[in-house]
């Protein structure tokens, strides 16, 4: 709800995420495949729905408005 998430992230898990948004580039879904398995699969259930959220608002641009 205050969209606080609990884990951290390396620099490492980031690059994982960079490195599959490229590969997935064509793909209009590419920042959630590419966070499925290198965060998504890595933390909680509860803070993979705020970083879904949060991906969704700012990489997408759908405010939910």
């Amino acid at each position: 709800k205050n969209e606080e998430v609990a884990c951290t992230f390396s620099t490492r898990r980031m690059l994982d995420w960079a490195d599959l948004m490229i590969r997935y580039k064509d793909d209009p879904q590419a920042p959630f495949r590419a966070a499925e398995s290198s965060i998504f699969s890595k933390v909680s259930r509860e803070d993979a729905e705020v970083i879904r959220g949060i991906i969704q608002r700012v990489m997408v641009g759908n405010t939910g408005k």
